[in-house]
């Protein structure tokens, strides 16, 4: 069995809010494991808990209920916090100092090294995030990208095992999400297992080889993002283009019916059998057809339905 880099074990984490110190529970029971040496996506809307249980995984905050284990140990326990890089969603930056003297503060902070590791220089850490000569550089000159690498840069000065991400894409533009991407995957290469939160969905499509899915504190689906395009792949899909004139809603009994560019429709049913039978019919309605296949449907689809109006997947559990 491979090592686990995280393992949240029925945690839940609940708060007091308002005049009346009411109890909010913002974390319900979330039990899934992080595989060692991969990339993995923490998914969900923006207060869907995601924050909180990463600040308990890091020990900033404590479990209500249940607990986190790094690679195996205690968050409480220094070895395992030791182990970790983090990038918080709205890192602080002293932007009077330059990028170089921006890390040496850091690097103080972290105190003594392991025994046995080494820690990488300034300027291995700026070549590692694609900012080579930028050591001299006031950070207040820096770009909101450049800005994001530097300070993936702090978070890797004590070379981590595990790098940890809130939400380290928010607010970038494409081509700052595509260096950041890139830089994780570069990570993930070098033996690194990288967590990273993120709500936005085709981030976590592109790079992530497992997802852990949150809405209202709940897990909602845990496991490889190919299984769970497997599961969804028996609908299929037929594009048509109606007879002149004729009113959509004969068509809205066949499968689920949605409009497809200006003049054509498409519809959504269970399987082939069921689009064979459904394509038979438009032939005979007078429509014709232009494709019929497998419906092709982005994780934005599985997760969150046709109209992003609520969880389209049941709750799920690690199936592998």
């Amino acid at each position: 069995m491979s090592e686990n880099a995280i393992r949240f074990l029925g945690l839940e984490k609940e708060y007091k809010e308002g005049f009346w110190r009411t109890r909010k529970l913002v974390v319900k029971n979330v039990s899934f494991d992080v595989p060692a040496g991969q990339i993995f996506g923490f998914l969900g809307a923006n207060g869907a808990g995601k924050t909180t249980s990463i600040k308990v995984a890091l020990g900033l905050q404590s479990a209500t209920r249940g607990k986190v284990e790094i690679f195996g140990e205690s968050v409480e326990n220094a070895h395992s916090r030791a182990r970790i890089g983090f990038l918080p969603e709205r890192p602080y930056f002293h932007l009077n100092l330059a990028a170089a003297e921006f890390l040496d503060f850091h690097r103080r902070l972290y105190g003594t090294p392991v025994p046995g590791k080494k820690r990488p220089t300034n300027k291995e850490l700026l070549k590692l995030v694609g900012l080579p000569d930028v050591g001299d550089k006031l950070l207040r000159n820096f770009s909101k990208g450049m800005l994001q690498r530097i300070g993936l840069a702090q978070a890797l000065i004590n070379d981590p095992d595990l790098v940890i991400l809130d939400e380290p894409m928010s607010g970038l533009d494409p081509v700052g999400r595509r260096e950041v991407r890139n830089l994780m995957v570069e990570l993930n290469r070098l033996g690194k297992t990288v967590f990273f939160s993120s709500h936005i969905l085709a981030d976590i499509e592109s790079i992530c080889q497992r997802i852990a899915f949150l809405e209202k504190g709940e897990l909602k689906y845990c496991g490889k993002i190919e299984d769970l395009f497997a599961r969804e792949a028996l609908e299929y899909e037929i594009i048509f283009r109606p007879a002149k004139d004729s009113p959509a809603a004969q068509f809205e009994g066949l499968g689920r019916l949605h409009p497809h560019g200006k003049e054509d429709c498409r519809l959504s049913v269970a399987g082939e059998a069921d689009a064979r039978r459904v394509t038979e019919k438009l032939w005979a309605m007078g429509a014709a057809v232009t494709s019929f296949g497998p419906a092709h449907r982005s994780l934005e689809d599985i997760l969150f339905g046709e109209k992003g109006g609520g969880n389209a997947i049941g709750t799920g559990r690690d199936r592998a």
